[in-house]
């Protein structure tokens, strides 16, 4: 059984189950995890969080999948779906299924973003330590590299030269061909191992060049997007442009641990009002409409819709004249006003972190 699931039921006011309905409940969890594809899983990440544009065909799918249990609540039963598709998303999380569990944590983190009315706040909890941990672990394997050449005794030199006599290449009995495969099996461990420590090699030197790239932007202070220097950027416009720069410049994904630090410098060596809240339309209606097109550019390619919200917003935005008129959607698909006040700081790694989610995916 699922250690945490009967805390998330009690959390949520659902009414306690037994041990048995509990295990089945984990059973059918579990299966899902190693059934589903990250599509479905988004879609799971929407509907634990509420997400007003959650279809009733998925809910209907969803709820299928635990009818095997003649007490599961066919008709007014959100709240349980919503606890049960946070474990399915926790659980994926913890199974640590590579790139998928990384998208996965990281759609949690982008979609919770200035919402309210979230239950069982662990499960995000452990989505951000287990990006955490993943940024440490992908950069670490790089820095324990142990390279040793591997070198071949007189003895195997001369075995080479004799590979020209195929007399000496065909056993003739049980033995020497036991002894052919062995010696196989050590030469091919050996290249593997050959193999592993060129991946790492190539590996410590991605993680080289993407530390190289960021620190010399930072110094820098030039952004490429507007090939202007950073203290000439809008007030408005400067967190998501820099947020966006960063990302690019970020190879190796969830990012490196310290992102959001990166961030800060700039915003705050650069601008000289970074102290100053920031509203999420001013962001959006302040962007012309050239930047907004390339700054969506990836993203609709993906299908994160308002897993993203300031992507999202940028998009919705984008389809209008009227400064206006794209908010009431937004708000409605989001759940977040767009009249609330954001730090700067807060922004601009939100937007970094959702711009890293559809790099992953797209």
């Amino acid at each position: 059984m699922i250690t945490k699931l009967p805390d998330w039921y009690r959390i949520a006011s659902i009414a306690s189950y037994n041990a048995e309905i509990l295990e089945s409940r984990s059973n059918v969890i579990h299966s899902i995890i190693e059934s589903k594809n990250i599509n479905w899983l988004l879609d799971c990440v929407r509907l634990y969080l509420n997400k007003p544009n959650v279809s009733e065909e998925f809910k209907k799918e969803f709820t299928s999948l635990f009818l095997a249990d003649p007490l599961f609540p066919i008709k007014e039963n959100d709240f349980e779906l919503r606890v049960l598709a946070g474990a399915i998303i926790n659980e994926h999380i913890n199974s640590n299924k590579g790139s998928d569990s990384v998208s996965l944590a990281m759609a949690l983190m982008t979609s919770s973003f200035e919402l309210k009315g979230i239950i069982n706040k662990d499960i995000i909890e452990n989505s951000i330590e287990f990006k955490e941990r993943k940024s440490v672990e992908y950069r670490k394997q790089s820095q324990e590299i142990i390279f040793s050449p591997i070198e071949m005794e007189e003895e195997e030199l001369m075995d080479e030269e004799a590979q020209e006599n195929e007399e000496e290449l065909i056993p003739t009995t049980i033995d020497e061909l036991n002894s052919k495969i062995d010696d196989l099996e050590d030469y091919m461990l050996e290249k593997l191992k050959m193999f592993n420590q060129v991946q790492l090699l190539y590996n410590k030197v991605k993680v080289l060049e993407e530390e190289s790239n960021i620190h010399w932007w930072i110094f820098r202070a030039f952004s490429n997007f507007k090939n202007q220097p950073m203290k000439e950027l809008d007030y408005h416009v400067a967190p998501i442009l820099l947020a966006l720069e960063l990302s690019d410049l970020t190879t190796i994904i969830p990012g490196p641990n310290a992102s959001k630090q990166y961030l800060k410098k700039v915003i705050y060596d650069n601008l000289t009002d970074h102290s100053k809240p920031i509203i999420i339309k001013d962001v959006i209606n302040k962007t012309n409409r050239i930047d907004k097109e390339k700054i969506i550019l990836r993203f609709r390619k993906s299908n994160l819709g308002n897993l993203c919200p300031i992507l999202y917003a940028f998009d919705e935005s984008s389809k209008i004249d009227n400064d206006e008129s794209w908010i009431a959607y937004f708000e409605k698909t989001t759940g977040i006003s767009s009249n609330n006040k954001i730090d700067m700081i807060d922004l601009a790694y939100q937007f970094y972190l959702e711009n890293l989610l559809v790099k992953s995916l797209v």
